[in-house]
């Protein structure tokens, strides 16, 4: 009588996993420890199919996850928007319900030996619990007074005389992705009027922000030329818009109020910043939905491996390659 078809158990998955995992298991006796702990794992499940000693589930219980790549957290447009300051006093709750919770928030407009808050926290809550003091207090009252004072010495002029904030991109730090809040003028650059959190004092005079061009973008430089009216026979280098504008700032007359085309430019370019930030985040989308691809289309590979349509070979090169 024929000897029927040997049933396949712990050797069977330590030659396996020495084929194809062979720089996991540099020995058969390493590869027949693990094959021990595997065949128990498929034991205790009860699906019958799931039971079997075969690639695909061999593969179930190895295969480790690759580390999903640490990618830029999406963030809504708005937090990339200057702000009045008064407004600040609604950031507890934007970080909280906007915010996702791999991301940190250091605020600059805060004394320095603060706690970070944390996107999809309620961070208002646990503050209020650990230093007993209302949270906006603790954070955000004095640079509000600052603003306060500086606009009652400007003569209330909210356009030109308040101060802003906006948050920077996040960075990696210390293995977090964190937000900064910073001051600002009304385009956005950083400025702090001479506001200090550690060292709080309500200024005396109005404080004009320094417009400090060398350290200024070339999209923004462009545009303060444009504003002030400088024009060029053909596209100027950076040194050139420094020094032009420079000029103008020694000759320049009181700022008047933003013209109605200036804040028009300014809605454009917010306009434009949201649908490049909405094109990106598409963009994530679909790498997302191509590793969701990959990964089932891996797992159909290892079957066409157990049923003899491809070779351990063929499966290498393929997915080595991607």
């Amino acid at each position: 009588m024929a000897k029927g078809r040997q049933k396949k158990g712990v050797r069977y998955i330590a030659q396996k996993l020495r084929k194809y995992y062979s720089k996991r298991y540099k020995t058969y006796a390493e590869a027949l420890d693990k094959a021990r702990i595997i065949f128990k794992e498929l034991e205790k499940r009860t699906d019958e199919k799931n039971r079997r000693v075969n690639l695909r589930n061999i593969f179930s219980v190895e295969r480790i996850p690759k580390k999903p790549k640490d990618v830029e957290p999406i963030i809504p447009s708005g937090f990339y928007e200057p702000k009045y300051f008064w407004q600040i006093v609604d950031e507890f709750d934007l970080i909280y319900r906007q915010l996702p919770e791999n991301v940190y928030v250091e605020s600059k407009v805060s004394k320095s030996n603060l706690p970070q808050l944390q996107g999809d926290k309620d961070n208002a809550t646990k503050i209020l619990n650990e230093f007993q003091t209302d949270p906006y207090e603790l954070y955000f009252k004095d640079f509000v007074d600052y603003g306060n004072k500086m606009l009652e010495l400007g003569n209330g002029d909210y356009e030109e005389n308040a101060l802003y904030y906006i948050y920077t991109k996040p960075i990696r730090k210390e293995g977090k992705w964190v937000m900064y809040i910073i001051t600002t003028d009304e385009d956005g650059i950083q400025c702090d009027f001479g506001f200090d959190p550690d060292n709080f004092t309500l200024p005396e005079q109005f404080v004009e922000c320094p417009q400090d061009f060398p350290n200024m973008p070339y999209n923004v430089l462009r545009r303060e030329a444009r504003q002030k009216g400088i024009k060029f026979s053909k596209s100027p280098t950076k040194k050139q818009l420094i020094e032009e504008l420079e000029k103008r700032k020694k000759t320049a007359t009181p700022k008047e109020t933003p013209s109605k085309k200036t804040t028009s430019k300014k809605t454009n370019e917010i306009e434009l910043e949201t649908k490049k930030l909405e094109a990106e985040t598409k963009k994530l989308e679909a790498e997302n939905k191509k590793r969701e691809l990959d990964l089932r289309e891996q797992e159909l590979d290892m079957e066409k491996i157990q049923y003899g349509l491809m070779t351990a070979d063929e499966f290498r090169k393929k997915w080595n390659k991607k």
